[in-house]
């Protein structure tokens, strides 16, 4: 992620789970590697002030229809944008999200990366 410091906006409140009261923006950038990946999972947990955490995940279905091809090409780069809301269960305002992405070689060989940044407005 390359913001130090993420976006959010606090959404009208229509009511959980259907419309969870934050909004964020951010960028999952895959740097090149000598490989083919494929990115399989995105987990996030974002965490309020209080140490409440709001967990989304995207599996395998989920990224393939937000972006079409997960593939990461041997030698070049990728960036994957996400646009995600959470929340519900937050007693005060966002602190932190950490992330887990996993990606699958073309051996079936499984890499997990992890990540995180802090939010500000």
């Amino acid at each position: 992620i390359p913001a130090t410091t993420l976006p959010f906006q606090i959404m009208p409140v229509l009511g959980c789970p259907s419309a969870p009261p934050f909004a964020s923006h951010f960028s999952l950038v895959v740097n090149p590697i000598s490989v083919n990946l494929t990115m399989t999972e995105v987990g996030l947990q974002f965490v309020d002030t209080a140490g409440i955490i709001s967990p989304v995940t995207f599996g395998r279905n989920d990224l393939g229809v937000r972006f079409g091809s997960t593939t990461i090409i041997a030698g070049v780069g990728r960036t994957f944008p996400f646009d995600t809301n959470f929340g519900c269960s937050f007693r005060a305002t966002p602190h932190v999200m950490r992330g887990r992405a996993v990606f699958v070689n073309p051996h079936g060989g499984r890499i997990e990366q992890t990540f995180e940044g802090r939010f500000g407005n």
